[in-house]
């Protein structure tokens, strides 16, 4: 809840992609936010157990989808002589299964919505990780809406680390502009690998 905001802060830095989209931002957010709604009422009915245990799992297969989404792309291209059409059903279904997840739990979000936008036929990685944020923007505000709702949130100490995740999201979106596409790329991965062992180690 706390860090909903980091990914609203970032978007102003993302202006320009974001205008690029126009009216393909649609399908997308109201995908992410769909989702982001399913996870967040799961999580209020059933308890916070459902993901627990597989979370390392999701990581780690979020991370190797992320580092072969273009070949995969461009494999499915080949084969069926065709561009990866932005909006098909099959890749629109895993972002909204991805977003149910951040609705519900969320550990390493961004990296997953960014190699579901990628097997969407999203190849610029700015425009993508704009995108990425506005997506998780939309599945955290129905989510916080939920748990802002049931009373499961404690606002007083999240007033406080959002001051943070807003100056850092706007920073953050700021400087990833100035950061070539190959590096950005290298480091979500091996941030993703890192996280997903993480996981690994920490779960009970």
């Amino acid at each position: 809840v706390a860090l909903v905001p980091s990914n609203i802060a970032a978007l102003p830095a993302f202006r320009a992609e974001l205008k690029t989209l126009g009216r393909e931002l649609i399908a997308p957010l109201a995908t992410g936010a769909l989702g982001g709604l399913v996870g967040a009422l799961t999580l209020v009915w059933l308890g916070g157990n459902l993901f627990a245990s597989a979370v390392p799992y999701l990581m780690g297969f979020a991370t190797l989808l992320f580092a072969t989404a273009p070949y995969i792309k461009r494999a499915l291209e080949q084969r069926g002589g065709t561009r990866a059409k932005r909006g098909a059903i099959t890749p629109m279904l895993l972002l909204f299964g991805f977003s149910v997840y951040g609705g519900y739990f969320g550990a390493g979000l961004g990296q997953i919505i960014l190699a579901a936008l990628i097997l969407n036929g999203y190849d610029d990685f700015h425009v993508t990780n704009a995108l990425k944020n506005a997506v998780i923007a939309a599945i955290s505000l129905l989510s916080v809406a939920v748990y802002g709702l049931s009373g499961a949130v404690s606002f007083p100490h999240a007033i406080i680390m959002m001051l943070g995740a807003t100056v850092g999201g706007y920073l953050g979106g700021s400087m990833s502009k100035r950061v070539p596409q190959d590096a950005l790329r290298i480091g979500v991965i091996i941030f993703g690998a890192l996280l997903t062992l993480y996981y690994f180690f920490a779960a009970p």
